[in-house]
């Protein structure tokens, strides 16, 4: 498997949006959109919320509840999973206010998705439908580096291959799925591409699924080309997945505790001596498709209290507790049976790090370029002499609470990296800087 790819889909959403997919300083399904509001599901609020204070809520009739602690609803991450346990397709969550759960649109005209709101971060309640890139091809003939390599191609049953010479002519393995359901959405496709080891997928209905490697080179663009009824992706979503195990026994601290043990319906838990011996706890989904994609793995493993998960597609979604020795490495590590092993954190807010500066004067390379700093309303930039001393662009905005909203304001520059200092003057500041040229930079 080609990793420049995944470090080339990781950076590129990491310098736009939260790891998670969330979009900090927007609401979706707004007023904006050509389609009108989204439908709302539901609208959740902290204990003892007045949700009569908002007319709009009684007046659509939209179920409403309070949660039984503040720490319910503290958080995007916590508005994302009750919108997920209540069934709606996105999230729109402010701090202190409310949780609205919304439905997505039927047709994709709706546009936009999203417009601003620095007051809100949302999102949808599984960031895999916001990778998928419908009416596009991807590792296509536009690309400056050619095609990317084909890993394997799958069809529905009774499909006919030899209708495209190209496969035979690059001896491209090929395989029909077992029945036309297991071939009948872009996510079977993407999950029949991870277990063929291959980087992207490119799925057409009724057609072709077909697997492809990774460039190897991160200059190689574009890397999606429009393409009518395709829809393509990476096959793994999320940039904090991985394809590889999490705290097993290759840890010098050995295995992460087990909090609890997923499967589907059919799954025989006995036949994995070391759950009972552990007296992990069990459960078992209601359908297998409950549990056939990683995001629902870790949706069932952060309800769980746990810190990571490792899922494997028709076998076991295991969720562990993080070490509580930073020491214990390697975190990660691939072995011989987990090929089609997925494993990461429970919240994927791994690319922020708390009580730390990003290319100081510790760099190998010197300070990184600064592209422009933020402060918030009032900040007086003058007291920094060596904003003025280097240049800088400066700009008082309002809404600059978080390191979400830093990085909203870093992303509308050309920045690949920032810094908040939420006490900065009692008011808070952000700093934009360029991303280092050379990977030996550290």
């Amino acid at each position: 498997m080609a990793l420049p790819l995944r470090l080339l889909l990781g950076a590129s959403l990491m310098a736009t949006a939260f790891a998670t997919c969330f979009q900090v300083g927007h609401d979706v399904g707004g007023g904006a959109n050509t389609c009108g509001y989204a439908t709302e599901v539901k609208v959740f609020g902290e204990p003892g919320y007045d949700f009569g204070a908002h007319s709009w809520i009684a007046s659509k009739g939209i179920s409403t509840q309070a949660v039984p602690k503040l720490e319910n609803l503290d958080s995007a991450d916590d508005c994302m999973m009750l919108c997920a346990e209540a069934g709606a397709d996105y999230f729109s969550f402010k701090m202190h206010d409310v949780c609205v759960c919304k439905k997505g649109y039927a047709e994709s005209t709706c546009t936009p998705l999203y417009q601003i709101d620095l007051t809100r971060t949302s999102g949808p309640t599984s960031c895999a439908l916001e990778c998928f890139h419908s009416e596009h091809d991807v590792g296509g003939s536009a690309n400056s580096c050619g095609y990317a390599k084909e890993v394997k191609i799958f069809a529905q049953p009774g499909y006919s291959f030899s209708a495209h010479s190209w496969i035979a002519s690059k001896n491209i393995p090929t395989e029909h799925a077992a029945t036309a359901t297991e071939l009948d959405t872009a996510s079977d496709c993407q999950m029949l591409c991870l277990k063929s080891e291959a980087d992207v997928f490119a799925f057409e209905l009724g057609r072709l699924c077909v697997c492809k490697s990774g460039y190897e080179k991160s200059m190689c663009m574009p890397l999606y080309q429009a393409k009518a009824n395709t829809t393509a992706g990476p096959t793994v979503c999320s940039p904090c997945f991985k394809n590889k195990d999490v705290g097993g026994s290759f840890s010098g601290c050995g295995y992460q505790t087990e909090v609890k043990i997923f499967g589907g319906p059919d799954v025989n838990f006995s036949s994995h001596s070391w759950i009972a011996s552990k007296g992990i706890s069990t459960e078992k989904t209601s359908t297998p498709e409950e549990l056939d994609t990683p995001s629902e793995c870790q949706m069932l493993c952060l309800k769980s209290g746990a810190d990571f998960f490792a899922f494997e597609l028709g076998d076991l979604c295991v969720c562990k507790k993080a070490y509580t020795n930073t020491s214990c490495l390697p975190l990660y590590k691939p072995t011989s049976d987990d090929a089609t092993k997925i494993s990461g954190p429970t919240k994927c807010d791994s690319c922020l790090m708390m009580d730390s500066d990003t290319a100081g004067g510790a760099n190998a390379c010197g300070y990184g370029k600064e592209v422009k700093v933020f402060g918030g309303s009032g900040y007086d930039f003058s007291k920094s002499s060596w904003i003025a001393a280097k240049g800088i662009e400066t700009e008082e905005v309002a809404g600059l609470s978080t390191a979400e909203h830093c990085r909203h304001f870093c992303a509308t520059t050309k920045a690949g990296l920032f810094v908040f200092a939420p006490k900065s003057q009692g008011i808070g500041r952000c700093i934009c800087k360029e991303a280092y040229a050379h990977p030996m930079c550290f």
